[in-house]
């Protein structure tokens, strides 16, 4: 007699006890097995709108893998769903999950070693046999499965996880998945954005609400078993500094999987850990696309209508060399591009999505490392614009000081208000004195420079952060904030690898990640290079070097009005504004939008000495003269040809 396969042996236990309880065939729970099949591909796959549905997944009552048998998740009957058309069955398993949602959710938790060789590893196949699948756990499954058939419909469906070895039993909320083929909203939505005219609480207040009037399903971003953004939180109890709470998810680059960290730092772990849940999904909604509205082609074919990717600075001819995973852009390549919407010209543009996003689809065109910059959330899609432009702004001013050499006015910390002396008194009882700049070129937003200095002179020896606001006190405390989150590791950060980062001061080619950047500048032997950031300066009054700024703002309540500003200077600069919008359905969940702010005439910043565009830009070498800092552009050999330390 052939031996049963774990699923049918598990099929054919719990209908024993269908048929103890009085139920016929037909109503007994489907089986799956999951784990054997990577249902991820279809995201590696670039020129795809979406996957396969799998109407097995989508369907399934329980879920077997090697590990574990999930129930759920609990949805409508059967029967209430094949009397729906095939549209408003999407809609409702839309709105609901599905098992195929499950399913995705529980392959992106697998560890790091078992998704690689799943996703990477064609023909690999499992080892071993699977647990026995005995009465016991045949038992816990059909208990499970008819209290999850009793326990009423909520806000989000229920899935119950139970260990194979223990037969513990954990029970989990699931968010739809943004990219389901089985359930994802396929339907493309028309790319123009309007800013309509969200009211604002006054006119200095450019956040709509605040973090906690926000209804986030923290319980089905953050569990052990289908989070979306990670099993769990933790906090960093020992921080004397702020009250940070962090997470991280694995997400697949063009070198392997890696970790992508997000966090919040406040003043409290509870205002931390809802901060932090915020970033996570601005991550996870920036790293991939998860709207729908795909096009390919090349950029030969859609120039008429799409953004070319030349206008963002390329890199130079030696990083395409040096570099295996960079590709020079070649507008005949046919590439898949998402939808965009330009603000200064008011219509649609297509966008790469290379430079939409800053994760990895598994396409070969790699011309560009993207990162964060210019993804933001808010309330409403113009709040996030508006804070998405803010920080290209911020980054844009902090190169153009950094390698056009400025000397930028000091802000006297006397002047400040009492929130951001008390963020001072504790740098210093962490033994750094931090100065601050007005780091203002030649657009007028406030964007303010930090920088903590130990006072013995040893490792940590520097920290570097900026912020950028509306309102310069909110570009202080968000420099301020920065700072506070970096000074209580940079030591150990600096004496852990010191070896290495010596080695950098005198190759600076080896500065190749992000991480490389502010640990450089930790160690004593950096700070001839800052030495703009340390000379005797005098310092003036924040009132006195804003008092322009606050009387050209927008005073209205109409949050579009500061946007519209923001996007004619930018504008009179000779940029583009191009908005992408990234909100995902987790994001809308919660409340939130999410966008990609483009700009293509500001200066990206780029981590990797072998990296940096914006040592090529036209921006770099016109904007000092622009703003009054010069009487003539800079020349190649006048930059500052030291890797920049933002962190």
């Amino acid at each position: 007699m052939r031996t049963l396969t774990p699923v049918e042996e598990l099929t054919r236990l719990l209908g024993e006890y269908a048929a103890r309880d009085g139920r016929g065939p037909d109503k007994v729970p489907t089986v799956v097995e999951l784990g054997g099949e990577d249902l991820l591909a279809f995201e590696r796959s670039p020129l795809r709108e979406a996957g396969e549905a799998r109407p097995d997944l989508r369907d399934a009552d329980i879920f077997l893998t090697s590990r574990a048998v999930l129930i759920g998740p609990r949805r409508s009957a059967r029967s209430e769903r094949s009397e729906l058309s095939a549209r408003s069955a999407r809609s409702q398993r839309s709105e609901r999950g599905c098992g195929h949602c499950l399913a995705l959710r529980l392959q992106r938790m697998q560890p790091v070693h078992e998704r690689d060789l799943l996703e990477t590893s064609p023909g690999a196949h499992r080892a071993g046999v699977w647990p026995d699948v005995g009465d016991q756990l045949a038992a816990a499954a059909w208990a499970a499965f008819r209290h999850a058939e009793l326990v009423p419909a909520g806000d989000l469906p229920k899935v119950w996880r139970i260990d194979i070895r223990t037969l513990m039993m954990t029970a989990a909320a699931l968010l739809p998945d943004s990219r389901c083929p089985s359930c994802g909203d396929l339907d493309p939505e028309p790319p123009d954005l309007d800013l309509g005219a969200p009211r604002k609480p006054s006119a200095e207040a450019y956040r709509l609400r605040h973090p906690e009037d926000f209804a986030v399903p923290v319980e089905a971003l953050v569990n052990t078993v289908c989070g979306v953004l990670a099993p769990a939180t933790s906090a960093a109890l020992a921080s004397p500094t702020t009250a940070p709470v962090a997470g991280s998810a694995a997400v697949r680059g063009p070198t392997g999987l890696h970790d992508l960290s997000w966090s919040g730092q406040a003043n409290s772990y509870a205002a931390s850990a809802r901060l932090a849940v915020f970033e996570g999904l601005e991550r996870h909604a920036g790293t991939m696309r998860r709207r729908p509205g795909l096009v390919v082609g090349s950029y030969t074919e859609l120039a008429d209508r799409a953004l070319n990717p030349s206008d963002c600075t390329a890199y130079s001819a030696d990083s395409y060399l040096q570099d295996e995973h960079l590709t020079p852009f070649d507008p005949d390549r046919t590439i898949p591009w998402v939808p965009g919407y330009s603000l200064r010209d008011k219509r649609s543009v297509l966008v790469p999505v290379r430079l939409a996003f800053y994760g990895w689809d598994g396409g070969a065109e790699l011309f560009s490392f993207e990162c964060s910059n210019g993804c933001a959330s808010g309330g409403c899609l113009t709040e996030a614009v508006l804070f998405g432009l803010l920080e290209l702004i911020e980054r844009d001013a902090f190169l153009l000081a950094w390698y056009g050499g400025a000397l930028l006015p000091e802000i006297d910390t006397g002047s400040l208000d009492r929130t951001a002396r008390a963020m001072l008194s504790r740098a210093r009882l962490q033994g750094y004195d931090v100065r601050l700049f007005d780091n203002r070129i030649d657009l007028p937003v406030p964007v303010v420079t930090g920088v903590a200095r130990r006072r013995d002179g040893g490792d940590g020896l520097f920290s570097f952060a900026a912020g950028a606001g509306m309102d310069p006190a909110a570009a202080v405390e968000a420099a301020l904030g920065e700072i506070l989150t970096y000074i209580p590791s940079m030591r150990h950060r600096v004496r852990a690898r010191r070896e290495e980062l010596v080695a950098m001061t005198r190759d600076f080619s080896l500065v190749s990640g992000l991480a490389d950047h502010p640990a450089l500048f930790g160690l004593p032997e950096m700070q001839e290079h800052a030495w703009r950031y340390t000379r005797h300066a005098d310092p003036m009054p924040v009132a006195e070097l804003y008092h322009e700024w606050l009387r050209v703002r927008p005073a209205t309540d109409d949050l579009a009005d500061d946007v519209r500003f923001l996007v004619d200077e930018v504008a009179r600069r000779g940029s583009d504004v191009i908005v992408v919008d990234q909100t995902s359905a987790e994001q809308q969940a919660a409340g939130l939008s999410g966008v990609r702010v483009i700009a293509p005439g500001l200066l990206p910043i780029d981590f990797g000495w072998g990296r940096q565009r914006a040592l090529r830009a036209p921006r770099m070498f016109s904007a000092l003269r622009h703003a009054g800092l010069r009487e003539s552009d800079l020349t190649a050999e006048e930059l500052h040809m030291v890797p920049h330390p933002f962190p």
